[in-house]
Order: structure tokens, then sequence, then C-alpha cells
């Protein structure tokens, strides 16, 4: 549920004050939405961001996991521009870095 209530300027002379029934409002200062989400908490779908590009899964680019953490990465972002086949693992930088140490 979104919450929605309105935001009155405070005045800047401390006389002059206005009584208020909803005691919350006297609190509130100022909103900012920074970023709205909205998250069907009865599905059970995950959204996957890429990690390179931090942008989500949109069902029209194609992604590929990563065998080891199971971070998912769009082919753009990774340098993959033919499938490759499913019986040969794949993992991503983080951890082809971490394994070739």
């Amino acid at each position: 549920p979104l919450l929605s209530t309105t935001v009155k300027k405070k005045s800047s002379n401390p006389a002059v004050k206005k009584k208020s029934n909803n005691k919350r409002a006297n609190n509130i200062v100022g909103v900012a939405v920074i970023e709205e989400r909205r998250i069907n908490h009865d599905s059970q779908e995950k959204i996957w961001i890429c990690p390179s590009c931090n942008r989500p899964d949109n069902g029209q680019e194609a992604m590929i996991a990563c065998d080891l953490c199971d971070d998912w990465y769009h082919w753009e972002c990774v340098g993959i521009v033919k499938e490759p086949p499913e019986s040969i693992p794949w993992f991503c930088p983080k951890c082809h870095r971490s394994n070739s140490s």
C-alpha cells in the first residue's frame, strides 16, 4: 500500500503554528521519492539484476547465470554473442578471476 500525505512548508516564523489533527503529520518535514519499485509479494518470481549494468531482466535480452555464484548477466554485458552450450559451465568475471588465482 502506498502512503499518501500532504506536506506543508514550515513557517520560518516560530510564532506561526497551525494545529494539526494528525499527530504524525507534525513530524513530517518533506518527502522525496528516490525510486519506486513494485514487488509482487504473492509471486515466487525473482527479479534478476545484472551486476555489470544494474539493469533488471526485462525478458527481452538474453541472460546467462554464473554456474558458481548464480548471478545473472546480460549477454551483451559479458561479451557473449552466441548461445554457449549448456554442457560447458560458465563463470562470471568475478568468479572467473577468483578461480584463476
